[in-house]
């Protein structure tokens, strides 16, 4: 069913949850399924929503309820105002806003996905707004099955209950998280399972704030239920779903002629037609495989409009390749979520990806991401269980790559010089591969000409004006390095304190992720979970830096440290008014034992030491 069932608010909720004192909160949230033997089935949902504060008024202009539309609809059974007189104002539901949906260029339906949303009128902080809303299932997405997954608010609904209910006699797979008690009731040939929460405001003070900051992507959900049987039965779905899309039609196999003509070996073959998809077909995705459906649309359709999220380009792909009679597998993975072996549906996943098996090898290649060469899958998909669905066999589950093929470096050298009125002019020359260079490519794909100045400061830390003479290149051929090249001038460059001045080399920045982002605290006593430092790679950075003849440098000292995962060493020689500098950071692993982690931290302030410390430029 659709992952609806709480109205969205205009704001951002995780950060509001952070605060005791919110502007509007659910004060009830009571949802019910009921499902049938055939996959149909309906979802309704009571809620009641606090505003405390004026803010909270200006988050609830309308309510937003998202479903998907060939396969269901959304009856808005009332909204009302509960006034802090006691007043009841009824909303007229009759008169619903214009659907947003999700479109293309040209007015071609993104995805199957689209909203009933209805205006508010004037209400004021201590009133409520109270909403009943059903979601008709009319037809299955898979005929004769069901699941569905739910996960309770951590402090911050008062009274939220869920009820599943179901023919008596299915078999089903049920799992809820210890400590979430359940009820279980038979009642005309019906089996009703019940759960509440109940949140006591203050009580909950304490680990509000723990609770939120988890990423609730990467954790298992409260309740999951599921009539699949087994994975396999989950790959055999998604496999009978998109199996006639993927036929290759006579455009598309036209098109993989055009692109594979006057090659010889299968490698340049597969690689020409991963280019194609992955640059000219555009990814469009603006919600998660599963939100906005499952069922891709046809290679042909994909192939006509130039348009596509993830398993469209999967299965432009793979039609392309059969027609070359190269035989791919659709991929479902999730970069973040835990998938729970007990319980087997289609919710863990939210991506799709394809692996050709060529040879003695398996070629894994991610068509969404536009800026990856050929075996490259990004880093959140690398060494993740993912569900390997042949078009012919057995679908099963595979662990993609650990490593990249290409390793992630960097290589900054600096040539610059500081006038006398402390002014920096420089030349500038970056080289990335790798992750680096997918990071760097993404951000100047689409960069016209007069764009790329403005593209240099929003992407190379400290540079804020004065660039020009940008040139760039790599950014097509992804076998390739990616390289920018460009001028800065920087007017005030020098801190100026009497007769003395200071700066920190300009540009210098190793992004090391800080304790918090690594998935780990040093609070976190007995914490199994690895430390994840990001993808392993050298980056490397030089600068030549002259100031006036009649000055010099001084304030900079050697550094060197070596640790199990990284090493870092920095260089320093002054020759008169010249300094010659280099910083080179190297990362061996992309994560650690939990262990590690104080060693790491302290690893990381000694780094970013170095490269704030300041120099002083002295008379000669």
């Amino acid at each position: 069913m659709s992952s609806l069932q709480i109205a969205h608010a205009q704001t951002e909720k995780n950060s509001a949850a952070l605060d005791s004192t919110t502007p509007s909160d659910f004060e009830l949230l009571h949802t019910r399924y009921r499902f049938e033997n055939d996959g149909t089935g309906q979802k309704e949902v009571t809620a009641r929503i606090r505003v405390s504060t004026w803010a909270g008024v200006m988050q609830w202009p309308e309510l937003s309820f998202d479903y998907k539309p060939s396969h269901e609809r959304v009856q808005i059974l009332y909204v009302r105002i509960l006034k802090k007189d006691g007043r009841v104002v009824n909303v007229n539901t009759d008169k619903i806003l214009a659907p947003r949906g999700i479109f293309r260029e040209g007015g071609i339906a993104g995805f199957d996905f689209n909203d009933k949303r209805v205006a508010m009128p004037s209400f004021a902080p201590g009133d409520s707004i109270e909403y009943d809303v059903e979601t008709v299932v009319h037809t299955p997405l898979t005929p004769g099955q069901f699941s569905e997954v739910y996960s309770f608010t951590p402090c911050r609904i008062v009274d939220e209950q869920l009820e599943i209910n179901i023919p008596a006699d299915r078999e089903v797979k049920l799992k809820t998280k210890p400590g979430i008690g359940m009820s279980i009731a038979n009642e005309s040939g019906r089996r009703i399972y019940r759960w509440a929460a109940t949140h006591e405001g203050s009580k909950c003070d304490g680990v509000r704030n723990k609770a939120m900051v988890q990423d609730l992507l990467e954790q298992t959900p409260d309740v999951q239920i599921s009539t699949f049987a087994s994975w396999e039965d989950v790959g055999r779905w998604y496999a009978e779903m998109e199996r006639g899309r993927r036929v290759p039609s006579p455009a598309v196999r036209s098109k993989a002629d055009e692109l594979t003509q006057g090659m010889k070996t299968d490698l340049e073959k597969v690689a020409a037609l991963y280019a194609f998809t992955a640059t000219k077909i555009k990814y469009f995705s603006m919600v998660s495989f599963g939100i906005g459906g499952y069922e891709p649309h046809t290679a042909d359709e994909v192939l006509r409009s130039g348009y596509g999220d993830c398993k469209d380009k999967d299965t432009l792909l793979s039609a392309l390749l059969e027609a070359e009679g190269f035989h791919s597998s659709s991929v479902l993975i999730n970069p973040f979520r835990s998938l729970d072996p007990d319980v087997p549906s289609p919710w863990p996943f939210t991506h799709v990806i394809t692996m050709l098996p060529l040879g003695r090898e398996e070629i894994w290649m991610d068509s969404s991401s536009g800026v990856l060469p050929l075996r490259m899958l990004p880093y959140t998909l690398r060494q993740k269980k993912a569900l390997v669905i042949p078009p012919t066999g057995v679908p099963h589950f595979e662990e993609t790559p650990a490593e990249a093929p290409i390793e992630s470096s960097v290589l900054e050298m600096i040539d610059g010089k500081v006038d006398a009125e402390g002014s920096l002019d420089a030349s500038v020359s970056i080289t990335a591969c790798g992750d680096s260079a997918a990071l760097l490519r993404q951000s100047f794909l689409a960069a016209a000409g007069s764009e790329l100045p403005a593209t240099v400061r929003a992407v190379i830390k400290g540079v804020s004006e004065g660039v020009s003479d940008v040139k760039v290149s790599g950014t097509a051929d992804f076998a390739e390095p990616f390289q920018v090249s460009f001028r800065v001038h920087t007017p005030k460059f020098l801190r100026v304190n009497g007769k003395i001045s200071e700066l920190t080399l300009p540009m210098s920045d190793f992004s090391l992720a800080g304790t918090n982002d690594v998935g780990q605290n040093e609070s976190d006593a007995g914490n199994s979970k690895p430390v994840e430092f990001g993808p392993p790679g050298e980056y490397t950075y030089g600068v030549k830096l002259e100031v006036e003849p009649t000055q010099t440098l001084e304030g900079l000292s050697p550094v060197s440290l070596e640790r199990s995962f990284g090493a870092y060493k920095a260089r320093y020689r002054v020759q008169g008014n010249l300094l010659l500098a280099e910083r080179k950071l190297t990362l061996r692993t992309n994560e650690a034992p939990p262990i590690v982690m104080g060693d790491y931290a302290a690893f990381r302030e000694k780094v970013l030491a170095d490269t704030a410390t300041s120099l002083r430029i002295v008379p000669r």
